[in-house]
């Protein structure tokens, strides 16, 4: 059976409230960004691999998010994550619609943000599109997140993390996250064929 278009909406909350990376400039980057060792990780049902880094610990499982990264965090903070969903809609969307799609979720959970940037991108060869927010969680602790979508037909790739949105962790731990993400790759030979309109012969069993 389907799942429902909102149904599906609703699901997407876990992950945008872990949410990723933001682009900084390029002389902003830490060199130490691109020493840190990469793990891949492979997604239960073979849908895609991610790298992550080494020290975070992984969870994966055949329900969403699929993939979920944290790093190791002192008592008193969040830790940062990285987590991956897929998720197969009812029709063909665009990354973009992907991202807007988001918006109903955003407005549930978190209520209000402030958007940072948002715009295409293009991780792995496929085309994306991202955007990075600003808001609170409900102790008041600042965030800066960044929601990554990538589609196929009708199957939707969404990595997202999260951080403390505060100047010096920004610039120590975005960088990480921007590389981790664009080692996402799908695994477009297991992605579902496109599915017919209702008034195509097929649909109609004709």
């Amino acid at each position: 059976m389907q799942r429902s278009r909102a149904g599906l909406l609703v699901r997407f909350a876990g992950t945008l409230l872990a949410a990723v990376a933001i682009a900084v400039p390029a002389a902003a980057v830490p060199a130490t960004v691109q020493t840190v060792e990469l793990t891949p990780v492979r997604d239960p049902q073979n849908r895609f691999t991610i790298d992550v880094p080494s020290t975070w610990h992984v969870t994966t499982q055949t329900k969403n998010p699929a993939v979920e990264a944290k790093s190791p965090a002192a008592t008193s903070q969040l830790p940062d994550s990285l987590d991956v969903t897929v998720y197969d809609w009812m029709a063909a969307i665009s990354p973009r619609e992907c991202v807007s799609e988001s918006d109903v979720v955003l407005r549930f959970m978190i209520h209000t943000w402030t958007t940072v940037s948002e715009g295409p991108l293009a991780i792995g060869g496929q085309p994306a599109y991202g955007r990075v927010y600003d808001w609170k969680t409900a102790s008041a602790e600042p965030r800066r997140s960044v929601e990554v979508c990538m589609t196929h037909n009708n199957r939707v790739y969404v990595a997202v993390g999260t951080t403390e949105n505060t100047s010096e962790k920004v610039a120590a731990t975005i960088p990480l996250r921007q590389r981790a993400i664009a080692t996402l790759q799908p695994n477009l030979a297991n992605a579902p064929a496109p599915r017919l309109t209702p008034g195509s012969h097929d649909q109609h069993g004709k």
